[in-house]
């Protein structure tokens, strides 16, 4: 690759790091069509895969080290952070609790079995285990090779 061409790429980067969110959008939606229509669904998933990996641990490792060096809020002339805090209850120290989700992770096993064998099967106090609907979502599983 030529100077010049190293040159251009870099100017493309810094307008794009420029876009507000809804000129992201429109761009990714334009690369998107222009992918589709070429057929180049595989090439395309592949670098993106790649790209969202990078960007996740990136952007992990920069929020590791800002929440030990801020304290409230951070600002910059690019983005504004505040330091939140999530305080989650443990529920498994209440013994009822801990007995009532132990009974329904096993009645859902029980559901979950009744779908798989397709045949009446009972409970533990002789009832028949119903035969619940169920949904059918489609997803991608993409892996790099």
């Amino acid at each position: 690759m030529g100077h010049s061409s190293e040159q251009y790429l870099a100017l493309q980067e810094q307008e794009f790091y420029r876009l507000s969110q809804k000129e992201i959008g429109q761009l990714a939606e334009q690369h998107a069509r222009e992918a589709i229509e070429a057929e180049q669904h595989d090439i395309y998933l592949a670098q993106l895969k790649r790209v969202a990996e990078y960007v996740e641990k990136f952007e992990k490792a920069l929020k590791t080290d800002l929440i030990d060096k801020i304290n409230g809020q951070y600002y910059s002339p690019e983005i504004d952070v505040k330091l939140s805090h999530r305080t989650t209850p443990t529920y498994e120290e209440d013994a009822i609790y801990k007995e009532l989700n132990e009974q329904l992770k096993g009645r859902k096993k029980l559901l979950d079995m009744r779908i798989k064998l397709s045949k009446v099967i009972f409970d533990e106090n002789g009832e028949e285990v119903p035969l619940i609907g169920s949904k059918t979502t489609d997803f991608l599983t993409i892996k790099l090779k």
